[in-house]
């Protein structure tokens, strides 16, 4: 029964799997122009290596899933609760280093 509704939907799985890999270029895709903009940011912030240290860590996260998913899926919630920990406390120095920068503000 359950061999035939595979068989019946194997689309799904097909889209299922087109999905994650397009996700997951996005979400690499995001993390290194964070390290990008943090390279750009050099010459006009102070303490711009906060933004680059938060893509590293992104990425490294990322890596450990990667590397061992079957410990990961065990561990992810723990991951996920230092990772947003860590990554929240320096996005909030970041934040607070950006209100000292002064000049033209950001298009929209």
């Amino acid at each position: 029964m359950m061999i035939e509704s595979l068989k019946r939907y194997w689309w799904v799985l097909v889209l299922r799997g087109i999905c994650g890999i397009i996700f997951g270029v996005i979400a690499f895709a995001y993390r290194a122009s964070e390290i990008a903009l943090g390279f750009k940011l050099r010459w006009e912030l102070r303490g711009e290596w906060f933004l680059i240290l938060m893509g590293l860590i992104s990425i490294v996260f990322a890596a450990l899933l990667l590397w061992n998913p079957v410990a990961g899926a065990a561990v992810l919630i723990w991951l996920t609760a230092w990772y947003a920990t860590v990554f929240g406390v320096l996005a909030i120095i970041f934040g607070i280093r950006l209100r000292g920068l002064r000049g033209t503000p950001a298009p929209l």
